[in-house]
């Protein structure tokens, strides 16, 4: 699952939860769970956000900050 969202995040810089968990069909929970693991072992981060507004519903979107993700 991991592996899954980092590619999609390395691949879809600022993408939010909801587009990510999407592409993926995924449970967002499962993939909030990802992105959280992910950001903690240093393999993503949070991009500047972004104003909420009328046609953005999340200013949380993510980027990758390593090449590759490599399960521990």
């Amino acid at each position: 699952m991991k592996k899954r969202v980092f590619d999609y995040i390395k691949e879809n810089k600022g993408s939010d939860l909801h587009e990510i968990a999407k592409a993926i069909s995924e449970d967002e929970m499962k993939v909030l769970k990802a992105i959280n693991d992910l950001s903690n072992e240093g393999y993503i981060c949070l991009c500047p956000h972004v104003p909420l507004s009328i046609n953005n519903s999340d200013s949380c979107r993510y980027m990758a900050i390593k090449k590759d993700y490599t399960e521990k």
